[in-house]
């Protein structure tokens, strides 16, 4: 009987929702990956929502020729009320309530999942997720999914260099005070060129120019800046020896590729990234055999 039963769910279509920049993208993505290996019979959907509290489009929309991809475009930046005989706060009350109750029971079985819980607590009967998603460590098989279908590879390594991801970003109006100045990063770079003169070049990666933007390093090294799309940017960062990350996203999900492969070398991330870097990934020290964490 439950065989039959779950033939006939198989046939119901599972969507799972997204909202954020790219590092809720990816592991909205994981989480889709997973599903579709627990549900292989099922025909699942990743929508993507700009919706939120800053614009938020896709960055991973050239995958929708691989997988169930869908992007909606919710965002709306201003709300206005034109009724103004409308009761809008008791409405609003009387709709919170309702829609709490609703939410509440649909996710207490199952149907729309709204908590935080773990991928595997998806039932065949599930039609819809709407989480976040960090509560689903990754694991390097993970990792070496995400690479495979993001066609991110290890490519030839840039030895003696030393990989910088600069990006504001919305970083100075949303969290000005995560901004890591390029005289802290300059810092990290003096260092390592004093430990090892072999250093020849630091290799800048930005989606916000060099216009204004200096870091003071040794007249014997270079300064390479380059402006390429994010997936790039995150494997063209795996391969240099050193790799500085920011306050960015981008940042950590360099580190987190890095990891996942155990790429030789070492990676510097702001105290503040530390720990959204171990909670992902559920990282010890001396789990891998060539991957270094450090912070500054």
């Amino acid at each position: 009987m439950r065989e039959i039963v779950v033939a006939i769910f198989n046939y119901l279509p599972l969507k799972v929702h997204c909202w954020g920049g790219l590092g809720s993208q990816l592991l909205a993505l994981n989480y889709y990956l997973i599903l579709t290996k627990n549900f292989p019979k099922r025909k699942i959907t990743l929508v993507l929502h700009d919706g939120g509290v800053t614009n938020r489009p896709s960055e991973i929309d050239f995958l929708n020729k691989k997988i169930s991809l869908k992007t909606v475009r919710d965002f709306n930046e201003t709300l206005v009320v034109n009724n103004a005989s409308i009761d809008f706060e008791s409405v609003r009350k009387t709709n919170f309530s309702l829609k709490f109750i609703v939410k509440y029971l649909l996710n207490l079985l199952r149907i729309v999942i709204t908590d935080d819980l773990k991928v595997s607590n998806v039932k065949f009967w599930t039609l819809a997720v709407r989480s976040t998603y960090i509560l689903n460590p990754l694991m390097r098989k993970d990792i070496t999914s995400l690479s495979k279908v993001l066609e991110i590879s290890v490519t030839e390594r840039q030895q003696n260099a030393v990989g910088v991801h600069y990006r504001l970003g919305d970083l100075p109006n949303l969290k000005p005070e995560s901004l890591i100045s390029t005289k802290t990063i300059s810092v990290v770079i003096n260092d390592l060129c004093g430990s090892n003169s072999k250093i020849n070049s630091v290799e800048v990666y930005s989606d916000s120019g060099s216009d204004g933007i200096f870091f003071n390093v040794p007249r014997s090294v270079q300064v390479i800046w380059y402006s390429v799309d994010t997936i790039q940017t995150i494997e063209n960062l795996m391969t240099c020896d050193y790799f500085i990350g920011t306050s960015s996203k981008v940042s950590l999900w360099v580190a987190i590729f890095r990891w996942g492969h155990d790429i030789k070398g070492e990676v510097f991330l702001p105290k503040a990234m530390i720990n959204h870097f171990i909670n992902l990934t559920s990282y010890k020290a001396g789990d891998s055999k060539n991957f270094i964490l450090k912070t500054y």
